[in-house]
């Protein structure tokens, strides 16, 4: 039987579920809602659904996501107009997540005192033929194939390519494709599979780390293309794994190898060079280089001539002694060369006979040029002395602490800033000198600089008196035959009361001293991302007669007013309740723990009543009062809803009359969208 002969048996009144339980085609019946009330066996047959997992779902969530738009609105018009309409050829989803085409009719059936919707759903069997000769493709490459679902768990995959891996076929099928990449490329595969979804690009091609199922991993080129519905929607991916580990190793082998060539020739530190008994020479080109010569320079005087004339001597005797065998191979000497530029450099030389071996047939020498080394400790002595001057006269404190944590010298400038003389602070614990509360981050800040690690380490410093001072502090270990650690603190006691200026500053309202609009929405953002168990109540809380007196009186008394608003507000709240203006007359407050809607009603009123006190200005008393609106947040809210549905209450509440408090209401929540602007 057909399916339209199904659609005409039942316009003939014939029992529908005789008519539909032996039909070849698949048959689904759905209430008004769309939800799924009875199938035929063809169902289970075709799409692998038995009745319990579909009876009491939605029949939209088989169809592909692209589709479901047109199937709710012809859902719609069957419903809401009685008769057979033409077939609707729709992509419809299986057990295993494969979507398969369908001609699907649809007609109302009322049976009794209920309505309901009867789909019948014919395979079309062309593009099954097409898909068993595409999937025999598939299944035969020689090639590693797969595909996926958007959004989908499961790979499809050919025996090559779980051959690949090292799973089963049937494994892979229950695997979420980023799970086979390894994590460190899987932000750069889901980057490029966004772009194939939302830019239209049919392929994309990369290189990319994966899994095996041993935990091993191995380079893949892996090409994506994208297989996309009649209407454009992307309905599958299909990829191909080539593994190219060998190819990779193989290329990093040589970079590697390359490298180390290159930092051997380039970068070696020291001139080697073969001297002949005739004064003939060779040197590397780093020899060349280092003395600023072009490659394979020969001095007119042979090599000897780039001797500083006072080392002359001594280094023709020792080349006389190498020769002769009587001086050891690794006895060095050393020596100043002349460079191109006519400076002399300081080399640290080792020479080793090899005049018998035919392929050298010289003295091979290696030269370290040691002029920075000598030069640093010439330096040193001037170093230290300088590091005496600066350590004396430094602005800042400069002190040196013992492994134990002890303090075994200190400058001038420490012993000023801790009140305390040179004497009472030798052999101090230097922890001593922080005040108790930071003492455990000071250690702690400290330890890790000594480590290595580069952060800004601040804490407060009591001096003798009790006073105290912020630091920015810092430390290094020095070593020498005694360990010990140098620590640098700066006075920055002006800087942080700056930064506590601008901190309120920014958090702040400028005339009320409350906080601001941005503040108010980050303490908001907190309190409902911890989604304690006792809800959020939101105050707003918009003044009525405001403007009144802002017009009569002048800005002057307008901000008195403003300021005096606040400072009420804040007396009816609790400690932990927050206030803030964020707007000319607008004020919100936040309470996290109110136990109940009757609780913030009383609140609100003591507010209200506390602003609606006569304010004196100057020698003329002025009266405002309030429209305010609560709202208790909900597990889906945000801020930014929960502060739409105060905001409607308070509207409605001056609506109704002005200095009212009105609770949020179902009312409210479809008033916020098309609420017009209050008028003060």
């Amino acid at each position: 039987m057909s399916g339209q002969a199904i659609i005409d048996g039942l316009a003939a009144g014939i029992d529908p579920f005789d008519l539909m339980a032996g039909l070849p085609d698949c048959v689904v019946v759905t209430d008004g809602h769309g939800t799924v009330r009875w199938i035929n066996d063809q169902v289970t047959d075709v799409l692998g659904f038995a009745p319990d997992d579909v009876l009491g779902t939605s029949v939209f969530d088989v169809a592909h996501p692209a589709q479901q738009h047109d199937a709710v609105q012809s859902f719609t018009t069957t419903a809401t107009s009685p008769g057979s309409y033409p077939p609707i050829e729709m992509l419809i989803r299986d057990l295993r997540g494969n979507y398969h085409y369908f001609d699907v009719r649809a007609r109302t059936l009322q049976r009794g005192t209920e309505s309901l919707i009867v789909f019948v759903a014919r395979p079309t069997h062309e593009r099954d033929a097409l898909q068993r000769r595409h999937r025999l493709y598939f299944e035969e490459a020689p090639a590693a194939l797969g595909s996926v679902v958007p959004a989908q768990r499961g790979v499809d995959a050919n025996g090559p390519m779980a051959q690949l891996f090292g799973h089963t076929r049937e494994a892979m099928l229950s695997m979420d494709g980023m799970q086979l990449l390894h994590p460190d490329d899987r932000s750069d595969s889901q980057g490029e599979l966004a772009a194939l979804e939302t830019n239209g690009q049919q392929r994309v091609g990369a290189e990319r780390r994966f899994l095996k199922a041993d935990g091993s991993t191995f380079y893949g080129r892996v090409v994506t293309t994208t297989v996309r519905t009649p209407v454009g929607a992307l309905e599958r991916l299909l990829f191909t794994i080539a593994d190219v580990t060998p190819e990779r190793e193989a290329r990093e082998l040589l970079a590697r190898s390359e490298a180390r060539f290159r930092a051997l020739v380039e970068h070696s530190p020291d001139i080697v060079a073969i001297l002949r008994a005739d004064g003939d020479w060779e040197a590397s080109q780093q020899g060349t280089r280092l003395l600023g010569y072009p490659k394979g320079f020969d001095p007119p005087g042979g090599a000897l001539s780039l001797v500083h004339p006072d080392d002359a001597e001594r280094a023709a005797e020792a080349l006389a002694a190498i020769f002769a065998g009587r001086r050891s191979p690794g006895e060095p000497l050393e020596l100043r060369l002349r460079a191109a530029d006519g400076d002399y450099r300081e080399f640290e030389c080792i020479g080793q006979n090899l005049d018998g071996e035919p392929s050298v047939s010289g003295v091979v020498i290696t030269a370290r040029d040691i002029t920075q080394r000598r030069a640093a400790e010439r330096a040193l002595g001037q170093a230290e002395s300088r590091f005496r001057a600066t350590f004396e006269r430094a602005p800042m404190v400069i002190s040196m602490v013992d492994a134990s944590g002890c303090i075994i010298d200190i400058n001038p400038t420490g012993c000023r800033l801790l009140g305390r003389t040179r004497g009472e602070l030798l052999g101090t614990p230097a922890e001593a000198t922080v005040h108790p509360e930071d003492r455990e981050l000071a250690i702690d800040a400290t330890l890790r600089q000594l480590g290595g690690e580069q952060l800004r380490a601040e804490f407060r410093i009591v001096r003798a008196d009790g006073t105290e001072w912020w630091a920015l502090s810092s430390a290094v270990q020095v070593d020498s035959d005694d360990p010990y650690f140098l620590t640098l603190q700066v006075d920055i006691t002006a800087q942080k009361r700056l930064e506590e200026e601008l901190r309120v500053r920014a958090t702040h309202d400028p005339l009320t001293g409350v906080r601001n609009r941005a503040a108010v929405v980050d303490h908001l953002e907190l309190l409902l991302a911890r989604r304690v168990a006792e809800p959020v109540t939101v105050m707003f809380v918009d003044l009525d007669g405001f403007k009144a007196v802002n017009d009569a009186l002048g800005h002057s008394a307008g901000d008195a007013v403003l300021t005096g608003v606040a400072q009420r507000i804040e007396s009816c709240l609790r400690p932990e309740d927050v206030v803030a203006r964020i707007g000319g007359d607008e004020f919100v407050v936040v309470c996290a723990t109110l136990d109940s809607p009757d609780t913030a009603q009383r609140l609100g009123v003591r507010v209200r009543e506390a602003i609606a006190a006569p304010v004196t200005f100057g020698n003329t008393s002025v009266h405002v009062d309030a429209s305010i609106g609560i709202a208790r947040s909900t597990p889906s809210d945000d801020t930014a809803g929960l502060l739409k549905r105060a905001d409607a209450a308070a509207y409605r509440a001056k609506s109704n009359g002005r200095g009212r408090v009105e609770l949020a209401t179902i009312v409210d929540e479809s008033r916020v969208a098309s609420m017009k602007p209050r008028q003060p």
